[in-house]
Order: structure tokens, then C-alpha cells, then sequence
């Protein structure tokens, strides 16, 4: 009886051999490589460490690549929070219309967030009016003013006698009817500025520089 015929194999090496595999893997591919190497004389074994880094090394992205998704959606998250909402009490607001009436120009400070992520803002906004002077669409955020470092003299309470201003002095004024002017006192921190908006102008004075009350 004749033996058994061996299956195709490959030479690895010296004295080692591999069975031929018609869908070869990434690491057939790899020794493969080796034994063309060795062919010229140039081939060294590959250590063990060196055989796990070729087999792991196409896993490594995508681990890299989920936690940096993680680490952008917590950001995402936390910014989120932060923002001041539609819900948050609102402690002091204030309009004035353009002019002609086309326009309204609204400010308003809240107060939110929970320990370590509380925050003071003051708002400003534009929103535009029909022909009978009702207004319509979103206000169109334009201003944005981070006023932490500035006392509450009546907090979580709308008290337009008290928190005037929004505790930074803000006061708006309309120049012309394209032209809105945004005064501020008591150096906040000015995170948001849209310069125009709408075919509206707006302008910012920044009294906090200012020597004293009298040359205001």
C-alpha cells in the first residue's frame, strides 16, 4: 500500500514548513514574505514578540479610534451642559425696538448648572417683526457673556429692579435701524460675538477700562 500523499506545503525556513491554504492569512502572508527573504539569504526568524505585533497590529487602530470618540462625545457632553438653556431662571431681561419697529433687540441674563458647572450669562438677541410690529421666527443669538465673577444681587429670581443689566450694566441702544449698540461694564468675559447679523450692525463699548463712574 502506497503512503498517503502529503498536502502541498511551503518552506518557512530551515527544516519548516507549513501546509499550502488556498485563502492564505495575514500571517501565511507575513512567513510567505520570509521565506522569499530567505531565498537571498537575507532571512532571520521572527521572534515570538515580533509574530504577536504583526497579528495584533491591525487591531491597535481601533481601539485607538473608539476612545477618541469617547473622549469626544464626553467633551461634547460636558460643553453641553454648560450652555445656558430655554429652562434655566431667567434674572433680569430687557428689549428695545429698532426705529422703524422692524426689529427687536433683547438681552437677558440666567443662572444654571450644578456644582462645578454653574454658570452667570447674559444674552443678547436679535428677532425680526412683521408689518404690525409682532415678532416672528427665532431670535438670532448675537451676544455672549460669561458675568461668573460678578455678584447676584437677587439670584434664580427674575427681579428687573434689582438685577438690572444683567450685573454687568448692559444697556443696548439703536442707533439706526441697522445699527444696534452694546455697552457693558465690569469686565466679563465675552465668549460670543456676532458682528452682523440679519443686515443688522452691531456694535460693543466695553466701559470696564474706564478710570471712574464720571467719565462714563
Amino acid at each position: 500500500m502506497l503512503p498517503p500523499e502529503k498536502p502541498p506545503s511551503r518552506r518557512l525556513g530551515i527544516g519548516v514548513e507549513k501546509p499550502h491554504s488556498e485563502n492564505p492569512t495575514f500571517l501565511d502572508l507575513a512567513f510567505s514574505d520570509c521565506k522569499l527573504s530567505n531565498a537571498f539569504g537575507t532571512y532571520n526568524h521572527p521572534l515570538a514578540s515580533q509574530r504577536d505585533n504583526l497579528i495584533n497590529m491591525n487591531s491597535r487602530p481601533v481601539r485607538c479610534s473608539e476612545s477618541i470618540q469617547l473622549m469626544i462625545l464626553g467633551v461634547c457632553v460636558l460643553w453641553s451642559g454648560c450652555r445656558p438653556g430655554l429652562d434655566d431662571p431667567t434674572m433680569w431681561k430687557a428689549e428695545v425696538r429698532s426705529p422703524d419697529g422692524s426689529w427687536i433687540a433683547s438681552a437677558r441674563t440666567v443662572e444654571g448648572g450644578g456644582f462645578g458647572t454653574g454658570y452667570l450669562d447674559t444674552l443678547v438677541y436679535l428677532q425680526q417683526t412683521d408689518s404690525s410690529g409682532t415678532p416672528f421666527g427665532t431670535p438670532v443669538e448675537v451676544l455672549g457673556f460669561s458675568c461668573n465673577n460678578n455678584p447676584v444681587p437677587h439670584p434664580y429670581t427674575l427681579d428687573n429692579v434689582a438685577n438690572a443689566g444683567g450685573t454687568i450694566d448692559l444697556t443696548m441702544k439703536w442707533v439706526t435701524r441697522s445699527h444696534l449698540e452694546v455697552t457693558y461694564d465690569r469686565h466679563p468675559d465675552l465668549y460670543f460675538q456676532v458682528v452682523k447679523a440679519l443686515g443688522v450692525d452691531i456694535s460693543l463699548r466695553d466701559l470696564s477700562s474706564a478710570p471712574n463712574a464720571s467719565e462714563k
